[in-house]
């Protein structure tokens, strides 16, 4: 049985000063489909001749540079992921989500020499380079484990903080269940 080979994704920048946001190639439409949101990518064969070919119709018909990544590269694994809906995050983005949370912030603490800026060096199928971002870093910044059984939890899974309940901070596996009588 012949191995596939690994694949890959085509993308341009959309401002070559401020590398952040790529555009991805989203299959053939007239004459193709590209796509600022990853989900819709089209991934390729890696390094292939037909590869090749499509990145020269790509830049010849769009006039601008297209360049392939691999698929691990495009989406490392991830360094957290939460016990109940299955979100997953890297370190960097994590780093990186209070740069959209709070971006009045970032540019005195650069100066200063406090923080680096952490966004460019997300990868390049980060969900906070989309335009869900905000939603996003929401979520990762309010991740916390569960009081019961430590599971890590996203910000929209994770129980409130304030609460009048006795299993305050516990998750819905550790909160025993009630019985109505």
């Amino acid at each position: 049985m012949k191995k596939r080979p690994p694949q890959a994704f085509l993308f341009h920048f959309n401002n070559d000063e401020n590398p952040t946001k790529a555009v991805w190639y989203a299959g053939l439409g007239v004459p193709f489909k590209l796509t600022p949101d990853f989900q819709f990518a089209k991934s390729v064969d890696f390094d292939t001749v037909s590869t090749s070919m499509l990145i020269k119709q790509l830049e010849k018909y769009y006039g601008k540079t297209f360049h392939q990544i691999s698929q691990a590269d495009a989406m490392p694994p991830s360094d957290y992921l939460c016990d109940s809906c299955g979100l997953g995050w890297t370190q960097t983005e994590l780093e990186a989500c209070v740069e959209i949370l709070l971006p009045e912030t970032v540019p005195s603490l650069v100066e200063k020499g406090i923080k680096t800026l952490r966004l460019p060096q997300t990868h390049l199928a980060s969900q906070l380079r989309s335009k869900d971002a905000l939603s996003f870093a929401k979520k990762i910044n309010g991740a916390r484990h569960c009081g019961g059984c430590a599971a890590l939890l996203c910000g929209s899974c994770a129980p409130p903080r304030r609460s009048r309940d006795a299993d305050k901070g516990l998750c819905v596996k550790c909160k025993p269940t009630r019985r109505r009588s």
